[in-house]
């Protein structure tokens, strides 16, 4: 059994949420920063970039999450190939974040 695989039983496989692409994105792991530092990690891969930001109320202060907003389906699901686990310094960290992406069901 693989501890990494969350679909090698049925019951870890019902946990998983399947979302079908929707034109928000959920990121997490990432430092705090400002929106347009933000913006400027998919504008440094060459990924379609977010129209507006949302950041959550941080649980910790080792990293960050929120939402960041596409255009279209089409962006948002070009913009999760290109950019998700992408490393993303920060200046008082030692090691780069991973910054992770996944749809979300948030409606704005």
């Amino acid at each position: 059994r693989d501890r990494n695989n969350r679909f090698d039983t049925p019951e870890r496989a019902a946990k998983n949420r399947i979302i079908p692409p929707t034109k928000i994105l959920h990121f997490y792991n990432v430092p705090k920063m400002d929106d347009d530092r933000l913006i400027d990690v998919f504008a440094e891969q060459h990924a379609p970039c977010p129209t507006r930001v949302k950041w959550f109320e941080a649980k910790s202060a080792k990293s960050a999450s929120g939402l960041a907003e596409f255009d279209t389906v089409e962006d948002s699901v070009e913009a999760l190939v290109m950019v998700n686990n992408t490393k993303v310094e920060c200046e008082d960290e030692g090691r780069p974040y991973d910054m992770k992406l996944c749809f979300s069901r948030a409606n704005n």
